[in-house]
């Protein structure tokens, strides 16, 4: 008889290490406003300072807003999670990811043309001189 409870001590103990299976929102699996507009412009606010300094840098580092701005339109075009962000956040929240790819965008393209300008600008500030 014991034996028989700790089988089943032991049984309903380890039912509860294992992950429960839960209903939850759509809001609840995809970033945040304040979140997106957040990562947007840290993201895109250090790509442009990193391309600043080292264009080179920028061109390499410019996969990383071009794979967010292909998630944020892998939402739009998968039209179950379109229509449930659409029910619980509204339109807004796809306006939030369009200035979060933007400021993503901006930032590396930005800096990459001013660290190129600047760049070019020390090679023919250097070349004048000999």
């Amino acid at each position: 008889m014991k034996i028989k409870l700790k089988i089943w001590g032991v049984v309903i103990t380890s039912m509860g290490w294992f992950p429960s299976i839960s209903m939850a929102e759509v809001s609840d699996k995809i970033p945040s406003v304040q979140s997106a507009l957040i990562s947007g412009l840290l993201v895109g606010g250090g790509l442009f300072f990193i391309a600043r300094f080292r264009w080179w840098l920028g061109v390499l580092l410019l996969p990383i807003p071009l794979i967010i701005i292909a998630e944020s339109i892998s939402l739009w075009n998968e039209r179950v999670m379109q229509k449930a962000i659409l029910i619980e956040q509204g339109w807004f929240y796809f306006v939030v990811l369009g200035i979060q790819d933007s400021l993503l965008l901006a930032g590396s393209i930005l800096g990459i043309i001013f660290g190129y300008m600047k760049s070019k600008g020390r090679k023919a500030h250097s070349v004048g001189r000999q």
